[in-house]
């Protein structure tokens, strides 16, 4: 699994490489850009900086290189929101975040970015597959005490109206390349993946139905950073 993900981030580079150039190009031969064409320009660059900083979280995923850092979750949050947000904005989804401000994690930024982009990009993909008109997402991230244990856990819900998860399938959304998409879309890899960073951070993750979709819940458990 290493060895491929290393293998899709090194393809992945490249690309990344001429789009940041070309994207340089264009700008310089844009004599008087206008302000709508500076916004563009400036959030393409954010997206490609984005996409090349989860490329190397891909390429040292599986080897533990990389320092841990202290960071906020609703950092995290936003971090994928840029990726998605021109996405989301195109397909008139809603996206509603509630997040303590309060709440910081001792791991990788970028990795808990990405367990937001993949599970956002399901809502997406779901919504479609659905064919949903009123399309919502939403965040809520919060801290939770166990008394009887004395540990602070950040309690973390993603849940949409995309129609649910069939009961048949439940048990093997995190399975290693199983997809209920066609395979021009998914990979069967995101879940797994965010299962895998959830576990890195000592916590669980779970999915259940809701009346008109689905709520998955990541639980990670802190340390005394979060008293500030």
């Amino acid at each position: 699994m290493g060895e491929m993900l290393a293998n899709i981030s090194h393809q992945w580079r490249q690309p990344l490489n001429e789009l940041s150039i070309n994207l340089y190009k264009l700008k310089q031969s844009t004599k008087e850009p206008s302000s709508q064409f500076i916004e563009i320009y400036e959030h393409s660059k954010a997206v490609i900086k984005g996409m090349s900083s989860i490329i190397d979280n891909f390429r040292n995923f599986f080897t533990n290189n990389g320092d841990d850092e202290r960071f906020s979750l609703k950092d995290a949050a936003q971090d994928a929101i840029l990726m998605l947000e021109n996405t989301f904005k195109n397909a008139s989804i809603k996206l509603e975040i509630d997040i303590d401000d309060n709440i910081y994690i001792v791991g990788r930024q970028n990795e808990m970015a990405q367990i937001f982009i993949n599970l956002f990009s399901n809502s997406k993909d779901a919504f479609f597959q659905h064919n949903i008109k009123d399309k919502r997402v939403n965040v809520r991230a919060y801290i939770q005490n166990d008394t009887n244990k004395q540990i602070k856990y950040a309690i973390i819900t993603i849940s949409d109206n995309a129609g649910g998860i069939e009961d048949s399938v439940s048990d093997k959304l995190f399975d290693p390349y199983f997809t209920t998409k066609h395979p021009n879309v998914g990979t069967g890899l995101g879940l797994y993946i965010v299962r895998s960073i959830v576990s890195k951070l000592q916590g669980q993750i779970s999915v259940s139905n809701l009346e008109n979709g689905a709520c998955f819940e990541i639980k990670i458990p802190l340390n005394g950073d979060n008293d500030e």
